[in-house]
């Protein structure tokens, strides 16, 4: 299936230069001692970590515009002729700001100077947006379970998390979830097949992050829920680093209330982020012009799960159903669907028992607690294991040209043995290989000091490979004589066998679930500053892809209510399902799913 959708944007407000690109930019106007504008006014941002100078000047009505500054420490400088030069020390810029400096200068030589060390008023005056910016001493201060940054969303108002079941990561305003997205460094970072980001950076690669509520630009039409806008940290001309380990362990737990026993925790993230100038001794010094970002962060999980349920009394799986009881606990008789009648004292005979149920219920682990509703406790342990890296090169090519280059990829390998609405058997358990990756490159020219042109092209993908490990390994459905399941080795194994009430068996009737989502982006915008006005205007392609098949009861799926004998085991034991299922495979390696905007 392929759809087409397009939305010629053409974008005319004012203050809004660098709205998708995560920058910032900063506003004012130049006047002399009796409040009368001043026209032709240098003014120099300087960045104080990279040395490197963005410059504008005043117009005619002695406004000024100087958009597209990283986020980051700066200083300002404004000179003219006639007129003591301006100096504003140290003030910090965040994502997305739109900042106001107006500059008042007195009459004298340009020798001279006035410093200004106040802190500028943060309050937004330029812009109809709103939203919070999480800074990086907050993102990387306040405790967070998992160490996952997006948390700290929930500090905005209006911010709640998706509802139960439904896609999407973040509902805002009362919007929906599912129409929240994410930019990585100006970048679409979000996945529509469930609404998520392709990727999380590593938290100590994050510089900050700003979530927008309301009153964006056009430029994010695609999400009407708000926007999630992460800038990662850039080098510096010295060298910043920090190497860390977070660690959980069952030494310091007690034992849960339905547990048996204590549960195991091992709970390992560890990783190293390094900034600063590329330099390669007597080959290149990148001074004020190149650097470098290398951030990385491993997890490694052990998680002990539990889940009590009822299995059968071994003297079932014979057929003696002379214990069987109903849910109050009272004696129950089990019909005989061949003779119209009871069995004699709950005996099945032997030789009415279905040889497929037989081996399938040959699954079934002994009880192993007494006293309870549930006579058996199935546990195991989980593992997550993944790596989370992260690079990017920032080159000022000429004094205007700047090139940024970057990679994030995060391989993650998680083995479930106990799943949640599912057979909790540990041989019945699921494993998932994936991979999250996100990649481009960003052009930025300025032409004069009222024209500027940026460029963009980005690559992303999110692969999920979820699937019962031990299917490949022989024919499981021919060594219990179950007919019709799958040959396919990616799908085949056990069918699900369901005795209402009792644990489930086999692999999980909807893996596989095999999936991929591409993104490509490419964008370019123009942005021209007359007068007291800006212009953005430009063009934003996005194709997104999405390749998946559906395995879903591939491998067969029957279900047992009691519906003949009263007693779903006995159900089962006979072969006599209420239900089944079986779909065949789907017809072609893929579905494809292609959407284009602009």
């Amino acid at each position: 299936m392929r759809s087409v959708s397009c939305l010629v944007l053409f974008l005319v407000s004012a203050f809004s230069a660098a709205a998708q690109t995560p920058s910032a930019t900063v506003v004012g106007r130049v006047t002399d001692p009796t409040g009368a504008v001043i026209p032709g006014v240098t003014i120099h941002l300087t960045n104080v970590d990279t040395n490197i100078s963005q410059a504008g000047s005043s117009n005619e009505i002695g406004d000024f515009t100087i958009p597209y500054l990283n986020p980051g420490r700066y200083t300002l400088e404004a000179k003219v002729e006639g007129f003591r030069s301006y100096k504003r020390s140290e003030f910090t810029l965040a994502v997305d700001q739109i900042l106001r400096i107006d500059i008042p200068l007195d009459v004298g030589a340009t020798t001279e100077s006035v410093t200004v060390t106040d802190t500028p008023p943060v309050l937004n005056t330029e812009s109809g947006a709103r939203g919070e910016v999480a800074t990086e001493k907050e993102i990387t201060e306040i405790p967070l379970d998992g160490r996952n940054f997006t948390d700290l969303a929930y500090l905005t108002g209006g911010v709640i998390p998706k509802g139960d079941g439904g896609d999407g990561s973040l509902a805002v305003n009362g919007g929906r979830a599912d129409n929240f997205g994410f930019y990585l460094d100006g970048i679409n970072n979000t996945q529509r097949r469930n609404t998520g980001a392709v990727i999380h950076p590593p938290l100590e690669g994050v510089q900050e992050f700003k979530l927008i509520t309301s009153g964006f630009n056009a430029e994010y039409g695609r999400y009407a829920g708000g926007m999630m806008s992460v800038v990662t940290k850039s080098g510096a001309n010295s060298l910043h680093g920090s190497l860390y380990e977070f660690l959980r362990n069952d030494l310091f737990d007690a034992v849960s209330y339905f547990d048996v026993g204590k549960s195991k925790l091992r709970r390992n993230q560890f990783g190293a982020t390094v900034t600063g100038r590329v330099w390669i001794p007597k080959l290149y010094d990148g001074r004020d012009r190149t650097f470098f970002l290398v951030t990385w962060e491993s997890l490694r999980v052990t998680d002990g799960k539990t889940q009590r349920g009822i299995v059968p009394r071994p003297e079932m799986l014979n057929g003696d159903f002379s214990a069987a009881r109903d849910a109050l606990g009272r004696p129950l008789t089990l019909n005989d669907p061949l003779a119209a009648a009871l069995f004699p004292n709950n005996q099945i005979p032997v030789s009415r028992l279905d040889p497929v149920s037989l081996k399938m219920a040959a699954y079934f682990p002994k009880p192993n607690l007494a006293g309870t509703v549930s006579n058996f406790i199935s546990q195991g342990n989980a593992t997550t294991s993944n790596n989370n890296f992260g690079v990017k090169a920032d080159h000022r090519l000429t004094s205007r040209d700047r090139l940024t280059m970057s990679v994030f990829w995060r391989p993650n390998s998680v083995w479930d043995p106990v799943a949640s609405s599912r057979s909790p058997l540990p041989i019945f358990g699921a494993r998932n290989n994936t991979l999250d990756l996100l990649s481009y490159v960003s052009y930025l020219r300025p032409i004069g000091t009222s024209w500027f042109v940026d460029l963009k092209a980005s690559f992303s993908r999110k692969t999920n490979n979820q699937r019962w490990p031990y299917g490949a390994d022989r024919d499981w459905a021919a060594e219990i004589g179950f007919p019709g399941g799958t040959t396919n080795p990616v799908a085949r194994g056990l069918p699900q066998f369901e005795a209402t009430g009792y644990i489930m068996l086999g692999p999980a009737y909807d893996l596989p679930k095999v999936w991929s989502f591409n993104n490509y982006q490419y964008s370019g915008a123009a942005t021209k500053i007359h007068a007291a006005h800006t212009f953005k205007f430009g063009g934003d392609f996005l194709r997104m892809q999405y390749f998946s098949r559906n395995y879903g009861d591939t491998r067969g799926r029957l279900v047992f209510n009691g519906r003949f004998t009263r007693e779903t085991m006995a159900d089962m034991l006979l072969g006599w399902p209420s239900s089944s299922r079986r779909q065949l495979d789907a017809a072609g390696p893929y579905h494809l799913i292609s959407n284009y905007s602009a």
